[in-house]
């Protein structure tokens, strides 16, 4: 029977790129995507569970998942909002002590709707005499738009108007931007989660989205690691897969200065302010260099 529920559609940035890559052999590119599963499957396996056991989600949370994308549903927001923010910030720091050479940092991107879904037997288990299910609905495909077709770039938590409504956040302020506050409590602990409202995307089209900043709460207890991983991981970022580099970058940027708003004289956050803007130029420079390239290559073709 359809019913209305709470949809996240989630996938991996630049998993295509990685898939394609001639330059690797297949087995090299095997163990990447091994450790990319590994890293992911190990948060969802932990928090899915004990975010089913502390809210008593009946029926629980819904989850599937296939290639670079993970689809999971459930009848109240509260839960969801909770799993995506821990999963982005477990996820960005598992490997955060090693070199890139030998574990990878996936980045995610995640679209969240509200609508109805069913869920009919997948084919396949018909076939083996199995019980798995597939989503199916608007839902689904709100999730899925709201992530791929909404025009951001980055590792970002993206919320359609409908879900950012019903999670009755208060104003916060804010000098910087248009912010939201919502306290939640996790294992019994009251946390606050904050949201910016979101009105042009990456190609300057009007927009109505929210997104989560899930690094505020890691910078505003002092952990700025996740900023030391960004910058490890900037030589990583090739091509087209820059934006998404500068783009993160933005996103702790914004979180960084919610965080001085309370302690202008820290100069921790000067220093980790620094860092975020000598990364953000130096994506726009390299963006910069690249789109010259293509003009200059393709006025030599005339």
């Amino acid at each position: 029977m359809a019913e209305i529920m709470y949809c996240v559609f989630m996938d991996v940035l630049g998993y295509k790129a990685r898939v394609m890559n001639t330059s690797k052999t297949p087995d090299e590119i095997e163990q990447e995507l091994k450790d990319i599963q590994t890293n992911i499957a190990v948060q969802f396996h932990f928090l899915v569970n004990e975010i089913n056991r502390f809210y008593n989600n009946s029926p629980p949370i819904f989850i599937r998942s296939f290639s670079d994308s993970i689809y999971f549903e459930c009848k109240t927001i509260e839960p969801l909002i909770i799993i995506c923010h821990n999963v982005y910030n477990y996820v960005f720091g598992f490997f955060k002590n090693l070199p890139t050479t030998i574990e990878i940092t996936p980045l995610l991107r995640c679209g969240i709707a509200k609508d109805w879904t069913t869920q009919f037997h997948d084919i396949a288990e018909i076939v083996y005499h199995k019980d798995g299910l597939n989503p199916i609905g608007l839902g689904v495909v709100k999730a899925y738009e709201t992530s791929e077709k909404s025009g951001f770039s980055g590792m970002r938590i993206i919320l359609s108007p409908e879900v950012f409504a019903d999670l009755q956040c208060k104003k916060a302020k804010s000098e910087y931007f248009e912010c939201y506050c919502k306290r939640l409590t996790v294992w019994n602990i009251p946390t606050n989660y904050l949201f910016k409202h979101l009105v042009r995307n990456r190609e300057g089209k009007n927009v109505n989205y929210f997104e989560l900043l899930w690094s505020y709460n890691s910078f505003e207890s002092g952990d700025f690691s996740h900023i030391d991983v960004l910058k490890k991981l900037e030589s990583t970022f090739k091509g087209e897969a820059i934006k998404h580099s500068m783009a993160t970058a933005q996103l702790f940027y914004d979180s960084l200065l919610l965080t001085m708003w309370n302690r202008p004289k820290d100069e921790r956050f000067a220093e980790q302010s620094s860092k975020l803007k000598q990364l953000i130029k130096s994506d726009c420079l390299l963006l910069l260099n690249r789109f010259f390239s293509k003009l200059i290559n393709f006025r030599l073709c005339f």
